[in-house]
């Protein structure tokens, strides 16, 4: 295998583990028996940060890895719940159920040990998100089968769910509660009584959010910071000045777990990140490396995604992490891996990721302006396929790479990869913006025009509107945008075309332009020639069918 694959270059993560070093490649199955067979399962699973256990147990599937869980520590189980059962700002109290039923299916000792590790207030908002809850006293009616309605173990309590379908889950949670003891449960009950869903879900989510920080997610409200403009100029010269001091540790670093790292091993093996990183070998600073990363992708998974649960976040996270950060010390290092390898010693993966940023923000403001000029998002197809949907996917933020059509039809975007795929997409935009410049300002068209030629819509493009600049350079001596008439048409094809292909010394337009608008220029011409080489101009045209190609008038030749 290629050494600079991440699998590669993070296998020793795994072997320190005692796991075979080929564990990332283990289907979800192999991966569960490997843990088991270990002399210790469970040293190995409290030895893993909490958010490779969870990443771990998702993969292998909640339903088998509860053996596993079984072995967590009551810190890693908290943020098991912590990372599954909420979405946003949102608890998912069915996700609980699902926890607590395994857990059930285990021993009520392992269900007791699982709640005694979660918030009171959790506790409550799972059970009055669902039923309201009174004394038993209070209550004048006897209840009956039909108003989902029980008694709680001890018969103090009424609960009465609002849906029958939560009757059973309500039901198992009380019986857990009770289970710990009567005053636990009932402290937790009339603590409920006492407040508001609203209010214990805003408190819920606050210990779940200070806990996640410790993971390196970032607060809530401030998830979106990691995009904020960054100097990385001064980052550059602190690099460089420290080259000479040797290793520094991450200022990223908040816990000792040993990481293994899943979410990073199937992240494009051909990064420079990685090529950079493998020539760590196996120091042990790639640990500690690696273990800084895995913070990155949980502050990225702040910014992108709300649900943690959801099939491929995780995934999908790593590699955008993986990617940025590669492009901004492939910026930083001026694409030497050695140097990178050092730099890598030196700074927190959060900076060379925001460094990453830094490098695509030029063309994310390039496309903004190309969108502003053009008039709107929804003239943006003026300008052409592939410019449009490049123009497109720089707007977004992160910019994305436009890779092209899809064989559905739909359109391929993903991450930036090198530093060179970004200067010839911020060429390209740059470009159409240089030529709608050109075409506006100094040809003098406006694209909210209607041109009776181009059909209904009388929509032209920014190709059709240099071809007519072209042609009437070639009839006239000068560029005009002036829609041509079927006569005109045939006196062009008599003037500029001889065997089919437009004559060499005719393929300008007559003005001094960018070289972008001479690459544009070009590219029409070959489409001019290629459309209207073929044509008879002894013969009548039917300009109705040009108008995808010149500008064209009402009259018939």
């Amino acid at each position: 295998m290629d050494n600079n694959h991440p699998r590669t270059t993070l296998s020793g993560l795994a072997r320190d583990l005692d796991l075979p070093p080929r564990f990332a490649a283990l289907s979800s199955g192999e991966r569960l028996r490997a843990i088991l067979d270990l002399r210790d399962p469970g040293r190995l699973v409290r030895s893993l940060r909490p958010d490779d256990l969870y990443f771990l147990l998702t993969g292998i599937g909640m339903g088998d890895a509860h053996d596993l869980l079984i072995y967590a520590t009551p810190e890693q189980r908290q943020a098991v719940v912590d990372l599954d059962a909420w979405s946003g700002w949102h608890y998912q109290p069915q996700r609980l159920d699902q926890m607590l039923s395994l857990a059930l299916g285990v021993s009520i000792d392992f269900a007791m040990s699982l709640v005694r590790d979660m918030d009171g207030e959790l506790m409550a908002l799972h059970l009055f998100g669902r039923a309201t809850v009174t004394l038993v006293r209070e209550e004048e009616d006897t209840p009956t089968a039909l108003d989902h309605s029980f008694m709680s173990p001890d018969n103090v309590f009424m609960v009465s769910c609002r849906d029958p379908d939560d009757v059973e889950a309500i039901r198992k949670l009380l019986d857990v509660l009770y289970a710990v003891g009567v005053q636990f449960a009932q402290g937790i009950i009339l603590a409920g009584m006492r407040d508001t869903v609203a209010s214990l879900e805003n408190l819920a989510f606050h210990f779940r959010d200070n806990r996640l920080q410790d993971l390196g997610f970032a607060p809530f409200d401030e998830r979106f910071e990691l995009w904020e403009p960054y100097d990385t100029t001064d980052l550059k010269a602190r690099l460089d000045r420290d080259e000479e001091s040797g290793p520094a540790r991450h200022r990223d670093d908040q816990g000792k777990e040993r990481p293994l790292a899943l979410t990073l091993q199937d992240s494009d093996g051909g990064l420079f990140f990685w090529k950079a990183a493998s020539l760590l070998g196996d120091r042990p600073e790639l640990s500690e490396l690696v273990g800084n990363l895995l913070f990155l992708v949980n502050r990225v998974l702040s910014a992108r995604a709300e649900d943690l649960s959801q099939d491929r976040v995780w995934e999908k996270a790593a590699s955008h992490a993986a990617t940025m950060l590669s492009l901004g010390l492939e910026h930083l290092a001026e694409g030497n891996p050695e140097r990178a390898s050092q730099y890598l010693l030196k700074d927190s993966p959060q900076a060379f990721y925001r460094a990453g940023i830094e490098y695509l923000r030029p063309l994310n403001v390039a496309a903004i302006r190309v969108v502003r000029d053009v008039g709107g998002l929804h003239r943006l197809s003026i300008l052409g396929q592939a410019r449009a949907e490049t123009v497109k996917a720089a707007l977004v933020f992160p910019p994305q790479m436009w890779t092209g059509p899809e064989t559905d039809g739909s359109d391929s975007r993903r991450d930036f990869i090198t530093r060179d795929e970004v200067d010839r997409a911020l060429g390209t935009v740059t470009g159409a913006g240089n030529v709608l410049t050109f075409a506006t300002v100094d040809l003098g068209f406006r694209f909210d025009t209607r041109v009776a030629g181009m059909g209904p819509r009388g929509a032209p493009t920014l190709a059709t509107v240099l071809a007519t600049a072209w042609a009437r350079q070639v009839l006239q001596g000068r560029p005009s945008t002036d829609p041509l008439s079927g006569e005109e048409i045939r006196d062009l094809l008599a003037a500029a075309f001889q065997d089919g292909v437009i004559r060499p010394g005719l393929r300008v337009i007559g003005m001094d332009v960018t070289p972008e608008v001479a690459t544009f220029i070009e590219e029409m011409l070959d489409t001019v020639e290629e459309t209207l080489g073929h044509l008879d101009p002894s013969r009548p045209l039917e300009t109705r069918f040009l108008g995808n190609v010149l500008l064209v008038g009402n009259d018939e030749p």
